[in-house]
């Protein structure tokens, strides 16, 4: 994976809660982001696809079914 210590992948992050977006972080380790993200999925990338693509993600409209 590419490693949060990088300005490019940490500052979105910041410029999310600075303006109240949400931000989610799908890694298996606790990072130096985390405490910037709202949602911190402890799992890898791979599985975390899967899991939303068998939660119902619709690709027709790249969005999850309500």
């Amino acid at each position: 994976g590419t490693s949060s210590v990088f300005p490019y992948i940490a500052q979105p992050f910041v410029f999310a809660r600075q303006y109240n977006a949400l931000s989610v972080e799908i890694n298996p380790a606790t990072t130096i982001v985390s405490r910037h993200a709202d949602i911190a999925w402890r799992t890898g990338a791979a599985e975390a696809l899967t899991q939303l693509w068998e939660a119902g993600f619709d690709k027709s409209s790249h969005s999850l079914a309500s």
